[in-house]
């Protein structure tokens, strides 16, 4: 025995579709506008299928974050105010640095060198001395002239770090 089957507008009961299921409706007839209100406009209904207008969201926190990782090795570095402040300090005692030790490493050199007249050159014995004393006089130079420089490179750079720190300071 069949149920008896209530018949819904725009139904139709055939053997492939099965029991109550609704009829197969026109694309203009199933769409529905903004406000939800059915869409009998057939030329509305083709301008939105010309457009494939369509809505996809997927979300992975792990992925979000891989892609933001990969596109912050590509982008240019960008350098906040306090990494400008930190690569000006350092920038003040690098020129010093760098001259210090290359007077530091050639008087090291300018005493070996006096060493070697002294001690292999025994004929050479009395200007080996006064090389060598050379030698210990750059050596021992070094550090005075890393703060003369790093000083002036400080009075140079003034202006800008102070600037920079009444910017930071600014709340």
């Amino acid at each position: 025995m069949v149920p008896a089957l209530k018949k819904r507008p725009g139904s139709i009961r055939t053997p492939a579709q099965g029991r109550g299921e609704p009829a197969p409706q026109s694309a203009a007839r199933r769409a529905c506008g903004p406000a939800g209100q059915p869409i009998n406009d057939r030329k509305a209904w083709s301008l939105m299928e010309e457009k494939k207008e369509t809505f996809e969201y997927t979300y992975s926190a792990k992925e979000q974050a891989e892609i933001r990782a990969i596109r912050q090795k590509y982008l240019p570095p960008e350098e906040s105010k306090l990494d400008q402040l930190r690569k000006l300090d350092k920038s003040a005692a690098k020129k010093g640095t760098v001259v210090s030790v290359t007077v530091g490493v050639l008087g090291t050199l300018v005493l070996g060198l006096g060493m070697c007249c002294t001690m292999v050159w025994v004929e050479l014995f009395a200007p080996g001395i006064v090389i060598g004393l050379a030698g210990i006089a750059l050596v021992a130079a070094a550090y005075p002239i890393y703060r003369r420089v790093t000083r002036r490179e400080r009075e140079k750079l003034a202006p800008q770090i102070l600037k920079l720190t009444e910017e930071l300071q600014k709340p």
